[in-house]
């Protein structure tokens, strides 16, 4: 009888088919199983000979993905803002595979995250299993950088890489850029004059206004980068400006009450030429007339222009009380 083999029948009149199989599974991989099946008929002998073979191998592989999702490695932000956000969905995970044959069995694979800005805040999700995974980007500010030179605002760049941690130099790098800044341009003066008010014995006070210079600002998305000094004209330093203080009833004591107060503003000792040609700096006195005292907030105006490729109107503000 063959001992590692199943036989469908040993004996029988006629024609016959005899079935044969192995018993089990050969998962030796060293010895090949061999029987030999005698079979006689009216006396014939007849051998035939059985042969097993070791079972194929099982070979259990894990393939490995790793992608992201928009599929691009390059983003610009907008440079005039700050906050904008970037999403990216990370596929990092490994499939189980039999024989080549892919399986329903999933395993996740870390990633880290390094970039080279500090303008930039990154965030991360690892995804379970064969989930994606969530990769944050946000600006922290909006773009300053400028050329030193003449202030031109300049795009700024970084990069991000997404490595997985499993496999080395196996990474995803991609290239962030936000865009130049805007650049504006603003003119004042410096210092800014103030007028105290007289005292309670008084109706009229001055002041000394001394060092007053014209300004050209250069701003990049509303922050001061750099400014100039500017020759101006004062056009109007003749006028005398007249007003009233509004006030709040009982706010004051001694008999003032809700009626508004007036005021009387005018510049003395200014450059006689400052109305029609350019000068480098205001000394003057400016003299304030009122009954108005102990309150401050209040500001008056003189217009001008500073010299800047031409004509660029400007505004001399002058504080009055405290």
């Amino acid at each position: 009888m063959a001992a590692d083999f199943e036989i469908s029948s040993l004996s029988g009149t006629g024609t016959a088919t005899i079935r044969v199989k192995p018993k089990a599974v050969n998962e030796d991989m060293n010895n090949i199983k061999e029987q030999v099946l005698k079979v006689v008929v009216q006396g014939v002998e007849r051998e035939v000979t059985l042969v097993q073979k070791a079972a194929p191998k099982i070979v259990e592989t894990w393939g490995t993905y790793f992608s992201i999702t928009p599929e691009t490695t390059s983003h610009t932000f907008d440079g005039t803002k700050r906050g904008e956000t970037l999403e990216i969905g990370v596929y990092s995970y490994q499939q189980k595979f039999i024989d080549n044959k892919p399986q329903d069995e999933y395993r996740a694979i870390d990633w880290k995250v390094e970039s080279s800005s500090d303008w930039l805040e990154v965030t991360q999700e690892i995804g379970e299993a064969n989930a994606v995974g969530k990769l944050t980007i946000k600006t922290k500010s909006t773009n300053q950088e400028h050329n030193p030179s003449n202030y031109d605002p300049l795009e700024r760049t970084a990069i991000v890489k997404i490595i997985l941690q499993q496999e080395p130099n196996t990474e995803i790098v991609l290239n962030i850029t936000q865009s130049p800044g805007t650049r504006t341009t603003k003119y004042g003066f410096e210092p800014t004059p103030n007028i105290p008010f007289p005292n309670s014995s008084q109706n009229t006070s001055t002041a000394q206004i001394s060092n007053v210079k014209g300004y050209q600002y250069y701003l990049i998305n509303g922050i001061q980068v750099a400014k100039f000094i500017k020759q101006f004209k004062i056009t109007d330093i003749s006028k005398t400006i007249e007003g009233q203080f509004h006030t709040l009833e009982g706010q004051f004591p001694g008999g003032i009450g809700s009626e508004p107060i007036p005021f009387k503003v005018w510049l003395t000792d200014y450059p006689s030429n400052i109305a029609t040609q350019w000068v480098s700096e205001l000394n003057c006195v400016g003299h304030l007339q009122t009954i108005m005292s102990g309150f401050g907030g209040i500001q008056v105006t003189y217009n001008g222009y500073i010299n800047d490729n031409g004509n660029q109107s400007v505004q001399l503000n002058i504080r009055l009380g405290l």
